[in-house]
């Protein structure tokens, strides 16, 4: 008899158990569903948060680079919408560009904007000496503009990360073109297809046979 009542004991314990198992499954299924959609989780930033990349951070001269900003919001607080982004992103060129918008994590909504940028001219060039020669680039801070719901409009700054531009060239080829100057830098004595004495010796002799010819006119 008691053992019949440790497996009917054994029995309800484990039926229990798999019902927990069970509720648990169920509600982190649909918690985890619409967490992930953006319609759960009460996180939502309390204030417009700017993230700035630059890849690759380290790069060819004339290398195609990726500059992305992403600017996240509360849509209970700030219009999507009214979200936009002053780059100046000098003296790089801008190839191409996007905007974008997607869910983010709980409430929040990220806006991003994404550059493709390229810079071929001389401040882009990097100094130096040496093979691999790299130039530290800072570009101007972005300036995100967006609207709140309650019709005010408001700005958040971020400065982008600096990154490094090399150069191609190796060492070898910096040697055979940068010149090189000799030891003796004394100028050549000036030489004279024509001795100046005779040169002046010649004009003279003009002159005369000129002012004799005119006063026989």
């Amino acid at each position: 008899m008691m053992g019949g009542r440790l497996t009917h004991g054994r029995v309800a314990a484990a039926a229990l158990v798999a019902i927990s198992v069970i509720v648990v499954a169920v509600v982190v299924g649909v918690l985890g569903r619409a967490w992930w959609q953006g319609n759960g989780g009460s996180y939502a930033p309390p204030r417009v948060l700017m993230h700035t990349t630059v890849t690759p951070t380290n790069s060819l001269f004339g290398q195609i680079l990726t500059a992305r900003a992403q600017v996240v919001v509360d849509p209970r607080r700030v219009d999507p919408r009214t979200v936009d982004l002053t780059a100046n992103l000098r003296p790089f060129h801008i190839r191409s560009e996007s905007r974008r918008t997607h869910p983010g994590l709980g409430r929040a909504v990220v806006v991003e904007f994404e550059y493709q940028l390229q810079c071929i001219s001389s401040p882009c060039v990097p100094r130096g000496h040496q093979g691999g020669a790299t130039t530290v680039v800072q570009l101007h801070a972005a300036l995100a503009t967006f609207r709140a719901h309650d019709g005010r409009s408001r700005t958040v700054r971020a400065g982008w990360p600096p990154f490094g531009v090399q150069s191609r060239l190796t060492p070898d080829e910096l040697a055979f073109s940068t010149p090189s100057l000799g030891s003796d830098r004394t100028p050549p004595p000036v030489t004279w297809a024509i001795s100046p004495n005779t040169l002046g010796a010649l004009a003279l002799g003009a002159a005369v046979l000129l002012a004799l010819g005119a006063a026989g006119l």
